[in-house]
């Protein structure tokens, strides 16, 4: 997409007002265009081009974003139209969630790290007495359980860190969640299952592209998929 070059938090911000509000998918994908354009005026975007702009963003007709607009709820866009230019206006910013992420987003503290004691040479045991110590057998280590996804699943700090460092947007974190969630998916640790998805999005191709994110965000790679977003 032309022009967009990074998700802002508004951007954020309207992808997960458009999935609570069941909007349709040409209202949410160009409620989603308006808000990044306005997150760099301070909420308000005014321009003689709007419609021409919106097409190339959204790959939808004339006609179709005309509509798209007039769809969205009054609560949440203010819309005046002077002679040919349009003036829209957020009339919300940010939700705390995404205020959160974008925090965690700019300072992360990694966990600490535990000290190692090793062992010292005079009590290691020799190699027929290993899984005999003190005359009882060597405990097995137990697999860790596989669990669904929590539905207010988020990535933990170092997990945004790991994201970022890979140039992988917030909207992604809602794909992995919403992804695994409709599949039923189990996990014996969502934090490397993130970490994973964050490769795959490098690897694939669609890190750090505008586009591609803001598809991914909306739960597959058809603008379409916003529809039936829960």
């Amino acid at each position: 997409m032309s022009g967009i070059s990074h998700a802002s938090p508004n951007c954020a911000w309207a992808i997960d007002v458009a999935r609570e509000r069941r909007l349709a998918v040409n209202p949410s994908w160009v409620l989603t265009n308006i808000a990044e354009r306005a997150s760099r005026c301070e909420g308000v975007w005014d321009s003689d081009a709007a419609i021409t702009t919106l097409q190339g963003d959204t790959r939808l007709s004339r006609r179709a974003v005309q509509m798209a607009i007039k769809e969205i709820p009054d609560d949440l866009l203010k819309v005046t139209l002077i002679g040919t230019r349009y003036v829209f206006k957020l009339l919300r910013v940010q939700s705390p969630i995404d205020a959160h992420d974008a925090q965690g987003m700019q300072e992360v503290h990694p966990p600490p790290v535990q000290e190692v004691h090793p062992i010292p040479l005079s009590k290691t045991l020799p190699l027929g007495d290993i899984g005999d110590i003190g005359g009882k057998p060597a405990r097995t280590k137990r697999a860790r359980p596989r669990t669904p996804i929590d539905p207010e699943w988020r990535p933990s700090p170092a997990g945004i860190k790991y994201a970022k460092d890979r140039g992988i947007q917030p909207p992604v974190a809602y794909a992995f969640r919403n992804h695994h969630l409709a599949l039923g998916n189990l996990m014996a640790n969502w934090d490397a299952a993130w970490c994973k998805w964050c490769d795959n999005e490098v690897s694939w191709g669609r890190a750090p592209g505008k586009s591609e994110t803001l598809r991914a965000a909306n739960g597959n790679g058809h603008d379409r998929s916003m529809a039936g977003a829960p």
